[in-house]
């Protein structure tokens, strides 16, 4: 998820099941800025709150409770550390248990009141920063421990390995299996400016040799930016053309920047779980730490080249 400016206020993701719910709680907190989805849209709010850097979400799905435990699974299969906050018409002990149970951080009851909804805000916010600090420094950490461990085995890897498109055909064949996904390729950058296939599974052969001009399409961006994309539905996602085939057919995707040092060499593409699922914050942290280690691979062999050659 994108990450916000320091200038930014909060933003605030509002889903209601009926326009205007949740317009007390805005009125509340005008320091905030305000996304706004209606409870039948809420299937794309995983795929908006990774575009807008939402901080918080606020559900108010008033008797439709199956769609408010719905959405709670959908948003923390995807953002697992983001707080949610659900408002609901009643005190109902039962439907608290139950929305607790799927993931729900707090509760509000209806009528809102501006102290108690000022408050539960700013808690919810205040939890959603310290997650995201404590998930960051526990990814240093990871991301430590990682490199002193793939630099002794991306210094076997390339070794072992003839050429470098033997270690990609070896790098995707084991995303593949440990992803469990039909297509995986990896597409490096080359001197005029394109994006080309280097190694792929799962691919038709026309579609191999295609070439994207950096900057354009989802590669395109990815490599770009510089910054991961994960889409949860490509229909209604916004960002991108519609994509057709096969391709994409659970319309789930996840493209990593494959990135040495501050220099990004190449995307990592992956899409279609084999079990028909969209992908989750786990496995982009794990395709992005794969993505490092092919990122040292790649530079490991080139350097070993140059100085064959010098030799």
């Amino acid at each position: 998820m994108p990450s916000r400016r320091i200038d930014q206020p909060p933003s605030l993701l509002l889903i209601e099941a009926v326009p205007g719910r949740l317009a007390p709680l805005a009125e509340a907190c005008p320091q905030n800025r305000f996304l706004r989805l209606s409870l039948s849209q809420a299937e794309a709010a995983p795929d908006l709150i990774s575009r807008e850097a939402v901080e918080l979400v606020v559900c108010a799905s008033a008797n439709e409770v199956h769609a408010g435990k719905t959405l709670l699974q959908q948003i923390r299969h995807v953002h697992p550390h983001l707080p949610i906050l659900m408002v609901i018409p009643n005190q109902d002990f039962k439907l608290a248990l139950e929305l607790f149970r799927s993931g729900a951080d707090d509760l509000l009851v209806e009528p809102l009141a501006t102290a108690e909804t000022v408050g539960a805000v700013a808690r919810a916010l205040r939890q959603g920063a310290e997650r995201a600090a404590l998930n960051s420094a526990q990814q240093h950490v990871k991301r430590s421990l990682d490199e002193l461990v793939l630099l002794r085995s991306v210094g076997e890897t390339a070794s072992r390995v003839e050429n470098l498109q033997r270690l990609l055909e070896r790098i995707v064949i084991s995303i593949q299996a440990a992803l469990e996904v039909e297509i995986v390729s990896i597409m490096l950058a080359d001197a005029n400016g394109h994006l080309r296939i280097h190694a792929a599974c799962g691919l038709p052969d026309e579609v191999r040799g295609v070439k994207i001009p950096i900057g354009e399409g989802i590669a395109g961006h990815v490599y770009r930016q510089g910054e991961a994309v994960l889409i949860n539905d490509l229909a209604t996602d916004g960002r991108f053309a519609r994509q057709s085939g096969d391709r994409y057919r659970s319309g789930s995707l996840l493209s990593v920047p494959i990135r040495y040092l501050d220099r990004v060499l190449g995307v990592l593409n992956v899409n279609n779980k084999g079990n028909g699922q969209g992908f989750s914050g786990d496995d982009q942290d794990l395709l992005t730490s794969i993505a490092h280690q092919a990122a040292l691979a790649i530079e490991n062999l080139t350097l070993i080249s140059r100085l064959q050659n010098k030799t």
